[in-house]
């Protein structure tokens, strides 16, 4: 309940996948998509600002077998790393300190990503991205994480409880700008894998080297 402008954020990405339209179709063919709608949905219903039912902070136990919801999701994020470079991670959330929406990357590795997602809307604060060096006690945050298992640009998608950043016009963020920013985070991500295979950088499922990673190919390749 204290991140529901995230969730509205979700929901313009699973509505703009799902809308059938060619940019959709577009953004579906040649890329596969994990997509976690809610991390913490039992945290959710019982008015939980940041923890599951145990009370854990979930966005700092990525990285480790503290709560079940993290200790799935990695699994299934490893999973894919086992078949091909995995591109992206954005892990979405609400912010109530700043305004606008903008994101949260480890240094500069997630700048490309940050581009892509701002060329397709003006809501994105692009020029107040934040990027923190990451610090020991930030191994269990999602990004962190996610970039340890091999994910080439990794953010937190932080979107404000209030206003819009000031070169957006000040305003109070709408459901409507959320849904759009979802749908930009989409269009982004489809932008930098054609780039990719424009480029030759594009990693073949098949050429991915499982070292360091529990692959489980006779169980994954039937999917």
């Amino acid at each position: 309940p204290g991140e529901t402008n995230a969730s509205w954020v979700m929901r313009g990405c699973l509505e703009f996948l799902f809308s059938g339209t060619s940019q959709a179709a577009a953004c579906l063919e040649g890329l596969r998509w994990l997509i976690v709608p809610m991390l913490n949905p039992d945290g959710v219903a019982s008015g939980r600002t940041r923890t599951n039912l145990d009370g854990i902070d979930l966005n700092r136990h990525h990285h480790d077998d503290t709560a079940p919801e993290t200790r799935g999701l990695r699994a299934a994020l490893q999973e894919e790393a086992c078949f091909g470079t995995p591109l992206a991670f954005v892990d979405i959330h609400s912010h109530s300190r700043r305004r606008g929406i903008f994101a949260i990357a480890n240094g500069r590795d997630g700048d490309p990503l940050v581009a892509a997602i701002a060329a397709h809307t003006e809501l994105l604060d692009h020029a107040g991205t934040s990027r923190p060096e990451v610090r020991a006690q930030d191994e269990g945050v999602g990004r962190v994480a996610a970039a340890r298992l091999g994910y080439r640009y990794c953010l937190t998608l932080e979107s404000s409880l209030c206003a819009r950043h000031a070169a957006a016009g000040n305003q109070h963020l709408s459901l409507e700008d959320l849904l759009e920013v979802g749908r930009a985070v989409c269009l982004g991500i489809a932008d930098l894998a054609r780039e990719a295979v424009a480029s030759g950088h594009a990693a073949p499922r098949d050429e991915i080297t499982s070292e360091g990673l529990d692959c489980d190919f006779t169980r994954s390749s039937a999917k």
